[in-house]
């Protein structure tokens, strides 16, 4: 190994062992800005850490910087992005990474050519989380934040803490019970009217009742139900609508608390092949809450 590579480990250990101690006359600080207070589940807020003090009047001069943010809990949160704020093309390093199983976001700058970072210097690191849409209760979590700094003459440790708010919608609950018939049909080509040069009887048939579907509010409030039918790729010369029991069309109705409905898939369509218990299509039954 030479000895320029044994510098810069030995470079790198030194700024990773920063003591746990801030000298009082150092003019350098630091502060963590949010980009907001308070986020939705979903959201994303940006946290933006900024040294303070390092000007050009500043006796200190920075060879390099250690940014931690740990506590970072990946059931709640998601590191969308990380960023140093530094311009330095001379760094030996100048790297942001992510290690979810230390829950820690971290900053590693270092600069051992003799140079050191330029004066002033505001932001430095810079943060996305984004609040999980898994969250579903309100609250906060609070981001502990190591600033370590090497100067040219002694090494500086400043702590804070970054406490993210959020809120969660709350859940609606609904107490639906829905009953499926067999949704079996069979389909005809009908019988030839020698007499009229038609086929009569053609189309799709079930057994009674088996193509309905019935919906029972047993919840407090009243919902909104909605059918859709969705054709297979390959059947998609087949259709489907649904209807109440006097044969009128009906795709979505509001259901009071306490009833129940019945309604009636009805298939149209001639099927481009033969078929055999085969699935032509998918009946979804969307429950929400009422507009």
């Amino acid at each position: 190994m030479n000895k320029k590579i044994i510098s810069i480990l030995l470079c790198l250990a030194m700024l990773l062992c920063f003591p746990l101690t801030v000298k009082a006359q150092s003019a350098l600080g630091h502060t963590v800005t949010l980009s907001s207070d308070s986020v939705n589940v979903g959201e994303i807020v940006t946290v933006t850490i900024s040294l303070t003090g390092y000007t050009a009047d500043t006796e200190e001069n920075i060879r390099g910087v250690q940014i931690d943010v740990t506590n970072v809990d990946s059931t709640i949160l998601s590191v969308e992005d990380k960023q140093s704020l530094i311009v330095d093309p001379g760094a030996m390093s100048n790297k942001a990474s992510y290690s979810e199983a230390n829950k820690r976001v971290r900053l590693l700058y270092a600069n051992i050519s003799g140079d050191y970072l330029d004066k002033p210097w505001n932001d430095v690191f810079q943060i996305k989380f984004k609040i999980k849409e898994t969250v579903t209760e309100s609250g906060s979590i609070t981001l502990p934040v190591t600033v370590k700094i090497a100067t040219a003459t002694e090494n500086i440790t400043l702590k804070s803490n970054c406490v993210i708010n959020y809120t969660a919608e709350p859940l609606t609950v609904f107490n639906v019970d829905i009953t499926w018939g067999s949704l079996s049909y069979s389909y005809s080509d009908g019988t030839w009217n020698p007499s009229t040069h038609e086929y009569e009887g053609s189309g799709w048939t079930c057994a009674e009742n088996s193509n309905a579907v019935t919906v029972a509010n047993n919840g407090d409030d009243s919902v909104q139900i909605e059918f859709t039918y969705t054709a297979k790729s390959d059947y998609r010369e087949i259709s489907g609508s649904f209807k109440d029991s006097g044969n009128n069309a009906v795709s979505s109705f509001t259901l009071a608390s306490g009833n129940s409905r019945t309604t009636y898939l009805a298939l149209s369509g001639k099927p481009n092949g033969e078929l055999s218990s085969t699935a032509v299509g998918q009946v979804t039954v969307n429950v929400g809450e009422v507009s």
